[in-house]
């Protein structure tokens, strides 16, 4: 005989007493700026129904309700259900305004409404300024500003006892020191954010998976293949759980990723096309792109060149039919790549020069830039004078980079200079690049 179980308990409200329909608009509002749908934002507490009653001021909200609603939502209750003068509404919306900016990948843009709108804001509001802007400079730098920025603001969401900004500003740290190469305090923050979750401090799935991806990263670069595998697989059954595609997609490409610094080419192959059907599923076209050209990347390390040349073919249409000046830049280098397996040194350096031209929008791609030129002179007849130099220009663009990507320069150096008889100095750069990557004694 079946044991009884309880049911969940759901939210029941009643229109009772007079309906304030400004929390109603600010939930709408807090609802589209993080992309969620009314189902989404009901969850199993409420209906879709009340949601829209809600949103369109037709019924009230009780307290419970409201808390509920506003740990979804990101915020606390208290600004969910105050009243906002002229001059709130006016920095809320800017906010807002900034958030979607944010989402829709218009980093500079939502960097300086952050910038214009600090000046104007005070309290809980200027934190999430501070938080916003800083989330922009992750994006596009490594600058530590984003480190200052999200150090403000945490201890004003901690003065404040807003707990969900506090878990976000943590993992916001978290990534922030992963840009930085410093994945002892990344993994740091990210644990704190993880106990945080744990703590009820925050509902929030997604943010759980992007938790668990970040703490797997952290790990590998620690050369802890154990626990990123813990990691990696809680972030898998995450996602598939939210059922998320875009979000399994993207794990795919950080597995892809991981598997290949492991020796495991063929799981990394197989992660990649996964991750391209799901991107193509939820018509995502440009990381799908992004992920055609990883993966012609991959072939090049492969050497199965053909392979790479369809898969850049694919990279390039997406490109140019959605204008993705930066995704050319990329696949350019990459082309490079094929032109020095094959021989063609003067097309790979040909090429070399093309890809370093997008250096102003990204450093990383003009230090491989800079590297692909170098490992295609010292394959010719250049002189040593020139690629000495050629090298230590692309050993200079990599200082800023992870210590990982620093000792690949370093050790393409210390090879051009064995094949040319310089042994001493060949030493000297292969000990450079294990000393960057070897264990610390």
């Amino acid at each position: 005989m079946p044991v009884a179980t309880r049911s969940r308990r759901v939210v029941h409200q009643k229109a009772k007493g007079p309906v304030d329909p400004g929390v109603g608009l600010k939930v709408r509002q807090l609802r589209t700026a993080r992309g969620m749908t009314q189902a989404q934002l009901a969850g199993p507490d409420f209906s879709k129904g009340f949601i829209s009653l809600l949103e369109t001021g037709r019924t009230r909200i009780s307290l419970r309700a409201a808390h509920i609603l506003a740990a979804r939502l990101g915020v606390e209750v208290t600004d969910l259900l105050a009243t906002p003068t002229a001059d709130r509404q006016d920095v809320e919306f800017m906010l807002l305004r900034a958030e979607q900016e944010l989402r829709a990948g218009h980093m500079k843009v939502a960097s300086d409404i952050a910038e214009k709108w600090l000046k104007r804001s005070s309290g809980i509001l200027k934190a999430r300024f501070q938080r916003l802007q800083a989330r922009a400079l992750i994006e596009t730098t490594r600058s530590p500003e984003a480190v200052k920025l999200l150090d403000e603001a945490l201890r004003t969401f901690r003065s404040l006892g807003a707990k969900d900004f506090v878990a976000r500003a943590l993992y916001d740290l978290a990534r922030a020191h992963a840009r930085l190469d410093a994945p002892g305090e990344s993994l740091k923050y990210a644990l704190d954010a993880e106990q945080a979750v744990q703590r009820g401090d925050v509902v929030d799935r997604t943010l759980e998976l992007e938790i668990h991806r970040l703490l797997a990263g952290a790990y590998f670069v620690l050369g802890d293949p154990a626990s990123m595998e813990i990691r990696a697989e809680r972030a898998r059954a995450i996602a598939e759980d939210v059922a998320d595609p875009a979000a399994v997609a993207k794990l795919y490409g950080s597995l892809a990723l991981t598997r290949y610094e492991q020796g495991d080419k063929e799981a990394a192959l197989v992660y990649l096309r996964k991750s391209i059907d799901l991107y193509d599923t939820v018509g995502q076209v440009e990381n799908a792109a992004d992920t055609w050209n990883t993966l012609g990347w991959l072939f090049v390390q492969r050497d199965s060149l053909e392979k790479a040349e369809e898969a850049l073919d694919r990279a390039e249409a997406l490109a140019k039919q959605h204008e993705m000046p930066r995704l050319l830049g990329w696949t350019t280098l990459n082309r490079g790549a094929i032109a020095l397996a094959r021989g063609e040194l003067e097309e790979a350096v040909r090429l070399a020069h093309i890809a370093a031209k997008w250096a102003p929008a990204s450093p990383t791609l003009r230090a491989r830039a800079l590297l692909l030129y170098a490992r295609a002179l010292a394959a010719g007849d250049a002189s040593l004078a020139l690629v000495r130099r050629a090298f230590e220009d692309a050993v200079a663009a990599h200082k800023s980079e992870s210590a990982r990507e620093q000792a690949r320069a370093h050790q393409y150096y210390a090879d051009a200079l064995s094949e040319r008889k310089q042994s001493a100095e060949a030493f000297a750069e292969a000990r450079k690049a294990l000393e960057l990557v070897g264990p610390k004694i």
